[in-house]
């Protein structure tokens, strides 16, 4: 199945100022919850769609209790996390402390392999209008 993607025509950073210009931007499709991966893995295994999530669910607990802790957390297969912070600049290094940290994240960082799968996928455009930055939604994820 291949990604699709929308013209859009935006304000963009060239040249140390703002520009408007045209590109491909992803249309995402739909969201693919954890009750549709576990029927899916459960029809891939003997595992029943309630012990599937509770995999996932002890996945997500283990993850985040390890990025927490500042450990990189490496699945072979999936790929690895990576605890982050956004964090202030200042002028002195006795400067540098928990208030200069404006943030705390993750990042994830494909296996070679997932990341393969990914650069082999196709590419569709979803429609030949051209979209500004808020007529089309479907190119932000909007956070449930």
């Amino acid at each position: 199945m291949p990604i699709s993607y929308i013209k859009k025509y935006q304000k963009v950073p060239q040249g140390g100022k703002m520009v408007e210009r045209y590109l491909a931007k992803v249309s995402y499709n739909t969201y693919v919850t954890e009750n549709t991966l576990a029927e899916e893995i459960s029809k891939m295994s003997t595992a029943s769609v309630a012990d599937v999530k509770l995999v996932l669910a002890a996945l997500e607990d283990r993850i985040s209790f390890h990025i927490a802790g500042g450990d990189v957390v490496k699945l072979q297969t999936l790929g690895a996390f990576y605890p982050t912070i956004r964090a202030q600049a200042v002028d002195n290094p006795d400067m540098v402390n928990h208030q200069t940290i404006k943030a705390k994240g993750v990042r994830f960082e494909p296996s070679a392999a997932f990341r393969e799968r990914i650069k082999q996928t196709g590419v569709r455009l979803a429609s030949n209008n051209v979209f500004d930055a808020v007529s089309h939604p479907n190119t932000k994820v909007e956070k449930k």
